[in-house]
């Protein structure tokens, strides 16, 4: 066997290794997915006054809502607001200048 012949034998399939890297990509996209998803509906249940035994229950979300105190229901939204506000002006103090889309084509900082 001649150099060329050896390193064919050894050199692995390219489309192997592209349905693998797909395949993981695909399954850690899906359980990320489920991650938040299930993170969500944690918050819901906190925010609403639900136990955390009712999270895998058969209770929509709708029937969450209305059973919660009007009170409830608008410290809930008024603290997901806060918490929006206050992460929208961390990220326009501190991260990176914001740039137009006109000025990202032209290529301007």
């Amino acid at each position: 066997m001649g150099k060329v012949d050896r390193a064919i034998a050894v050199r692995k399939p390219r489309w192997l290794i592209l349905v693998f890297v797909t395949f993981a990509t695909g399954v850690a996209s899906g359980l990320g997915g489920m991650a938040l998803g299930l993170l969500l509906r944690l918050v819901q249940h906190i925010a609403y006054g639900h136990g955390l035994h009712t999270i895998f229950g058969r209770v929509s979300f709708l029937q969450e809502l209305t059973a919660a105190s009007d009170l409830r229901r608008f410290l809930a939204l008024r603290s997901c607001g806060a918490v929006a506000g206050i992460g929208w002006w961390l990220l326009y103090r501190f991260g990176t200048p914001l740039v137009s889309i006109r000025q990202a084509v032209r290529g301007a900082n």
